[in-house]
Order: C-alpha cells, then structure tokens, then sequence
C-alpha cells in the first residue's frame, strides 16, 4: 500500500465514533441469544465464573491484540498480518469467516423485517389465532386447552370445568380419536400433538420450511424481498462512510440501552418472570466440575466478545497512530462484565481527558447494564410464556433464532399492548443486527480494498466494489429464503461459523504474536503509538494463557461436537458440504505458512539461514505520516 493511499484512508473524525462502533458491534445475535440458554444449561448463575476466567486471561487480550495491530499498521486484516508473512494466512481465514457470518447474518435482518411489518398491520397480531390459512389442525392458542368429550377431543377454554359437555372446536380442529363414543377414557392414550400460533407463523407462514435440505423449495417472495431491503440498508450504510456510520452510532446504541431497560422492567414484572429467573439462574455448582461447561465458556467468549473475525483489526486501522484506545479496551471491560479495574493516566494525556473519561464511564455504565439484564429480561419473558400457556418452564425454552422469532412473540400474544411491545422488540433486533452486521461487511471490505488501495479506492470503484460484494452476498443469500432455507441458514452457522475456525485463528494469533513476532517487540511498538508503558498482563497472556486454554477449548469442541442428523433434515452429503465450508477458512492458516517459506527460499538471497528468518521479519512499517495533529495545533491522543 502507497503512504498516500493510507493517508486517504478513512479515519474516526472523533473517537466517540470509535467507541460506539465498537459497543454496537459487541452486542451481537449471538451474544443475546446465546448466553442466556448456556447459563441455563450450565449451572445458572454461577456460569458466569467459568466465563469471566476466559474472559480475562483469553479474549480480552486478543481484543487488545486485534486492535493493537490495525491502528498499528494502519491496515485491515489481510495486510496487518504482514507484520508476520509466516502468518499472513490468518488474515485471509478471519476474512472468510467474516464472509460466512455476514451471509447468513442478513437473514436474520430479513426475518426480522417481516416480523417488524407483520407487527405494523392493523388487526391482531398474526401469531396469536389458530384461524390463518397456515395453521394446522395441531394449533392451540394459549387461551385453551384440549378437553374430551364423548371419546373425542374438542379445544375449550383453558380456565372452564367441562364436567359433561364443553363447546364443540371447529370441525377442522376435533380430534375423533376413540372410534366409539362409549369409552371416551380412550383419550387419554390418544392426547393430540400441540404447537402454538407463535410457532405455526415462524415455521409455516415465515419460513414455509420444508422436511429437510434436500427439498429447497421454491424462493419466499416476501422473504426475499426483505432480504434485498437489508442488504440495500447495509449498503447505504457503508457507502455513508465511517464519520457517518459512526455518527449514527450515537442514536442507535443509546435507544438500544433505553429499549432494553424497559423490556428489562417490564419483564421482571410479569407473572411467572422469578419462576422463569429461578430456573435460567439457580445455582448448580456441581456442573462447574463437569469439563463440558468450561468448554461452553471458552467458546462462548469468542462469540460474545467476537474475536476471531478482523473486526477489531479493520476498526483499529481507522484510528489515528496515537489515539490511546487502551482506554476503550477497559472500557469492554464493562461491555462484558461489570468490572472497570485500575486505570492509570498515560503520559501526554490532555487535561481534558478526565471529562472525555466521565463520558466513557456513562457509554460504559449502559453496557454493564446490557450484560447483566440480557440474561434476565430472556428469563422473565420465558417465565411469563409458562406461566400465561400453563406449561413446564422447559416446554417454553428455545435458543438460536426460536428465542426472536418463537419464544417472544409468544409472550407478546399473551401481553396487554402487544403490538407496542412487538413493534419496540423487533426494532431493537433490527438495530442490533445492522450494528453488528455493517461492522463485519466493513472489515471484509476493508481487507480487499487494502489488497488494491491503488485501483479499488479511487473514484466511484470503490462504490461499485461495495455495491458488487453486497450483491453476491444477496445471491447467495437467496438460498436461505426458500422453502427449505433455514435448513440452508443453519448448515451457514453450524459450519461456516463454527467455533473450530475461530479458535483456531485466535489460536495462531497468539502464537504469532507471542512466539515468532516476539511479544516484547511488540510491546514496544503499542508504546510508541500509545505512549503507555504498562501492559505487563498482556505481555503474560499472548504467548501463554491465551494460546494454551484456546487449544483446550479446540480440542475440546472436537470431543463434543456432533454433525447435522439426518433426522434433522440433512444427510451426509450436506455434512460434507459443511466441512468444506469449515476448512476454507482455517487451511488458510498453513497455506500462507508453506508459501511464505517457499517464496522467502526462491525469491530471498543470501544463505538459507537468513531467507527462513525473513519469513517472521515484518514486510510493512507502521505509518507515520502525521502525529495527527489537526489544524489547530492541539495532538489527538
């Protein structure tokens, strides 16, 4: 890259945008609907130890390695990691894996729409009758309940005694089960299979899903129709730049926060919410010896804290040299846990600063916040959904996009004003998946534009470069809209985003950095840009915690990791399909490796000594072209 394609590089106009972008990016689907079902599964409340452990010693120095490297080098993750050739495929990997995720991550923007839309209509809200034209004979609002009467089974109400006679259910919705009206304790062996509006609108008005990937179906117009609107909102966001994304992040994050507190308020305050919290967060401590919850831990931090993708990396490289984002790092801290720790003023901070640092501790404030009642506000309404059907706690859990798109439309069938609920839930959806999403288009786009800053940056090829990676992406996405495309969606997530690629990056990023860059070299080099001299902890964690509980976690994912079933829709050719999509990313790693060395031996000079050393010697420099000093004279920091 030319010193004046980096001079025209994108920069943060103030560093505010830096930090919202990067708390709007930590708030992710996976983080939200991910971690409530681990704490529930995993010994309740007391998960949190495990979690935190791997916070600290694993991705919290990886989010400081990350961004330490793209301020560095100015650059997105392809080329940062020529600070390193022997590991330049890792930028590669995370740039394939950011691929895969922001696929499939528009689908949900495009489910997300159609709830947000259906929500909208006048009348009642689609999810909460039996009587559509996609409702099967097996539906049952939560007002009734099945009743026997002379051998066959009619739907009553729920909350009526029916000692001889009950109202008779619509012929479409009687069960004749005895086949004589004389014994009607038949019933009893022939209890009807029950679904709910709720799940009848998600799986067969939605997505019209089919019986496995083998039948895609045709295209869901409106699906994709949705689909083509995010991707277009997704463009416009990026062709915006990041001063006007990250400008934009001002209102988004703060109404995120202030949605949130009042569906956190108004969950803690429903009937069934503390049955709904006893059973997510009830204490078990003897799951804390079993080794699958501390796996389930490790992995969960590389998704809540979403390291592993070049996000950091590609946001880094937009700041200015010596913009002191070790303040930021402290302050996801908070993001993540309600922990701010010591800080300690760097030399050549402004007087300033100390305001500047108050409004980040109300940023922060917000998002320890977020960290706590994300768990409680899923636990209370799963609870109110239990108490409102009459049914087991259990019966009302989901996870993955069943939570969104099942579980709370449940509860806002249930709830007084439940299209003012539906219509604030799913923009807060919407404004989390557009977050996260523009974040990881940003750093894929950034790492090929930087592979071409000479052609793709210049005029309106830029533009037509977003507007092309969008399209592809929107092609490719038509899969996941069809009959069968959640089958689609899901082989995406459970392969193409699978934790084996992530931690194995995040795995040779420590090693790279720890053990051939040399970490003290690279300590030197975060104090000359950010004229801070205490980062002991993480000179300790590079190349020893983090390397060593991120192989535990990898092998451990592949002692307890199981296929996509047949059962489930998927025969074994989909499974292979998947595990190409696994390996594109993570064969990276080597490839670049084996190249690097034979490129270093046939195009290096010297003894062969010396052309394998250049293999760990950095081919790009940091850029300093400015001390970022602006037209007023006073230094950014």
């Amino acid at each position: 890259m030319s010193d004046q394609a980096v001079i025209d590089r994108e920069r943060w106009s103030w560093r505010f945008e830096s930090i919202g972008t990067n708390i709007g990016f930590v708030a992710c689907f996976q983080n939200l609907w991910r971690f409530p079902y681990l704490c529930y599964a995993n010994g309740g409340f007391l998960f949190l130890i495990p979690y935190l452990l791997c916070s600290m010693f694993l991705a919290i120095p990886l989010m400081f390695l990350e961004t330490a490297l793209g301020q560095y080098t100015s650059s997105g993750p392809i080329r940062a990691w020529k600070i390193c050739p022997l590991f330049q495929g890792i930028g590669v990997a995370t740039t394939v894996v950011a691929w895969w995720r922001t696929i499939y991550h528009n689908v949900i923007l495009a489910w997300t729409l159609y709830y947000l839309y259906s929500s909208c209509l006048g009348g009642e809200l689609p999810w909460t009758r039996c009587n559509n034209v996609w409702n099967t004979p097996s539906c049952l609002e939560s007002s009734s309940k099945w009743v026997c009467v002379n051998g066959t089974y009619i739907i009553g109400n729920k909350w009526d005694t029916y000692p001889t006679e009950a109202p008779r259910a619509p012929s479409w919705n009687s069960r004749d089960v005895a086949g004589s009206s004389d014994n009607p304790d038949k019933c009893a062996y022939n209890y009807p299979s029950t679904t709910y509006p709720a799940h009848e609108f998600w799986r067969f008005n939605v997505l019209n899903q089919t019986d496995g990937i083998h039948d895609v179906g045709r295209i869901v117009w409106y699906l994709a129709l949705n689909l083509f609107l995010a991707w277009t909102l997704i463009y416009f966001g990026l062709w915006m730049g990041v001063k006007l994304s990250g400008k934009i992040a001002y209102v988004t994050v703060p109404y995120i926060h202030l949605v949130l507190a009042a569906f956190f308020i108004r969950g803690v305050t429903l009937p069934g919410a503390y049955d709904g919290l006893r059973f997510f967060l009830y204490p078990n401590i003897y799951l804390l010896g079993r080794t699958q919850v501390w796996i389930a831990a490790g992995t969960e931090v590389f998704y809540s804290f979403s390291i592993g993708l070049g996000a950091y990396t590609a946001l880094g490289s937009f700041n200015k040299f010596h913009y002191n984002f070790y303040r930021l790092v402290q302050k996801h801290l908070l993001v993540i846990f309600s922990s701010r720790g010591k800080k300690r003023k760097a030399a050549g901070t402004k007087a300033n600063s100390e305001s500047l640092d108050q409004l980040y501790m109300i940023v922060a404030f917000l998002n320890v916040i977020t960290s706590i009642y994300s768990v409680i506000i899923v636990s209370s309404f799963v609870g109110f959904v239990a108490f409102a059907e009459d049914i087991p706690i259990s019966g009302a859990v989901d996870k993955g996009p069943g939570l969104f798109f099942v579980v709370f439309p449940r509860a806002f069938a249930a709830m007084p004003s439940s299209r003012v609920s539906a219509i604030f839930f799913f923009l807060v959806v919407l404004k989390i998946g557009l977050n996260s999403q523009l974040v990881m288009v940003k750093a894929f786009i950034t790492s090929v534009l930087d592979l071409f800053p000479t052609s793709l940056r210049i005029g309106y090829y830029k533009g037509l470069f977003v507007l092309g990676v969008c399209f592809v992406n929107f092609l490719i996405g038509l899969s996941m809209v069809t009959q069968g495309g959640f089958y689609v969606f899901t082989l995406f997530s459970h392969y193409g985003d699978s934790p084996f690629p992530i931690v194995w990056i995040c795995f040779f990023e420590s090693i790279a950095i720890g053990w051939f860059y040399g970490v003290r070299k690279f300590s030197r080099d975060i104090a000359e840009m950010l004229r801070w001299q205490q980062i002991e902890w993480y000179i300790i964690c590079w190349p020893v915690t983090v390397p060593i509980i991120a192989l535990l976690v990898w092998i451990g994912n592949i002692v307890y990791w199981a296929p996509l079933s047949f059962s489930s829709g998927y025969p074994s050719w989909a499974n292979g399909l998947g595990f190409c999509m696994t390996l594109s990313s993570m064969v990276c790693i080597p490839a670049g490796a084996v190249y690097s060395i034979f490129y270093h031996m046939i195009k290096g000079e010297g003894p062969t000594m010396t052309r394998l050393k250049k293999v760990i010697q950095p081919t790009i420099v940091p850029f300093r072209y400015e001390l970022h000093v602006e037209p007023d004279g006073v230094e950014m920091t």
